[in-house]
């Protein structure tokens, strides 16, 4: 399952619960430098989600990136 990234938007049209659900800025982060470290040739062309990105270099730990501590999930499966 995927999750929204904690920003002002979310905290406006969803309140500060809404933000339970988020992850922080950083996921974006992590997987940005993970697709432009690798070979430019490995893959080209596709979309990526931040979190298969992450999962395929050996991330299994997600609660890091939780906006909440503790809180890991998501209010809705965006597949």
């Amino acid at each position: 399952m995927y999750s929204g990234i904690a920003t002002v938007a979310v905290m406006v049209t969803a309140g500060k619960e809404g933000l339970a659900y988020c992850r922080t800025d950083r996921v974006f982060a992590d997987a940005a430098y993970v697709v432009l470290t690798r070979d430019s040739r490995a893959r080209t062309g596709e979309f990526l989600y931040d979190e298969d990105v992450l999962r395929e270099s050996g991330v299994t730990d997600f609660e890091q990136y939780s906006y909440i501590p503790g809180i890991v999930g998501c209010c809705c499966d965006w597949n």
